[in-house]
């Protein structure tokens, strides 16, 4: 009896509000209106603390109130919209970009507007414009040419997986080229024609540091001491370096320790670019950039050099006034 009324008025003498109970082990996230019911909440306790009973939940201020006098929370209301205007989600095929056309996403070609040099085109390669040689009859443009192009009568031979540098015009698949380097389909090569040479029956008398060889068809240079071959041997033999030795340039084969170090100058820039530029060496590859000047700019007939916003550029020597008639 004693110990009822102990009870009795420790509650009531709590300092608890209305609505709120002393709880000896309350929670870390006491419910209130605006929970949806997919929060986490800690696994701890509370040691005697004022909290709301059960069936009651605060309210925004701070009050605990019967959990059915809540307001209605808002519907929630997407306030962004998928945007049908938007060239991030689409992906164009390889020479296409993304354009807004009426509102609308649309893969169009890309524009090839470079002003290319007199033998060049402008062509699209690997998604940008790019100043690439005219290409002939039966021959087209290669990124990676091949180092064994087909020549009319040549026997089908192993090749290297190599590429080329620099780009340039090969004949297309099906297509030789003849000794008159045009590119012919294979069925118009010239007949009983081959370059293949008969073997000699004389034995070859080679120089110091040379041996009589067919196999393999390269040898090493001072300049590059480590050839790629290909996997092709002619009948006819020839007098190629010895191994351990290589080729000075235009001489005879000394061992490859005693080769000249090679010079410091570097080889020419011949990377075509576009009217307005120049080709420079760029962290080692061949660039095509803007000139700061107009000194060491040929824009070709009807055209000028100027340099804007800080680069060369060629612009045309006649432009259209107002009055539709034109100047210099």
């Amino acid at each position: 009896m004693d110990s009822m009324l102990l009870f009795n008025a420790v509650s009531k003498d709590s300092g608890c509000k209305e609505g709120e109970e002393l709880k000896p082990c309350g929670s870390a996230c006491e419910p209130t209106c605006n929970d949806t019911g997919d929060s986490a909440c800690t696994l701890q306790c509370i040691i005697d603390v004022c909290q709301c009973k059960d069936g009651y939940v605060r309210d925004e201020n701070k009050i605990c109130i019967p959990k059915e006098n809540c307001p209605k929370l808002p519907t929630p209301e997407c306030t962004e919209k998928p945007s049908q205007n938007d060239c991030s989600l689409i992906d164009c095929l390889s020479g296409y970009e993304c354009k807004i056309i009426y509102g609308q996403p649309k893969c169009v070609p890309i524009a090839c507007n470079l002003l290319c040099r007199i033998g060049y085109l402008c062509k699209i390669i690997n998604g940008k414009p790019t100043c690439v040689p005219k290409c002939s009859k039966g021959e087209e443009y290669k990124e990676c040419p091949t180092a064994c192009e087909p020549k009319c009568g040549q026997k089908p031979i192993f090749c290297p997986a190599v590429c080329l540098k620099p780009p340039r015009c090969q004949c297309l698949p099906g297509y030789a080229r003849t000794s008159d380097g045009i590119c012919v389909p294979r069925n118009d090569c010239p007949q009983n024609v081959t370059t293949e040479v008969p073997p000699s029956t004389t034995p070859l008398s080679c120089g110091e540091g040379e041996e009589a060889r067919n196999c393999p068809v390269c040898e090493a240079t001072c300049a590059r001491k480590r050839p790629i071959c290909p996997l092709y041997c002619p009948l006819l033999q020839r007098c190629l370096c010895k191994q351990g030795y290589a080729r000075v340039a235009k001489g005879k084969c000394i061992p490859i320790e005693q080769c000249p170090e090679e010079p410091t100058t570097q080889k020419p820039c011949i990377l075509p670019c576009p009217l307005g530029s120049l080709c420079k060496f760029v962290n080692g590859e061949p660039t095509c950039v803007r000139a700061k000047d107009c000194s060491r700019i040929n824009c070709g007939i009807a055209y000028t050099c100027k340099v804007i916003d800080g680069g060369t550029t060629c612009v045309p020597l006649y432009v259209k006034s107002t009055t539709d008639t034109y100047f210099w």
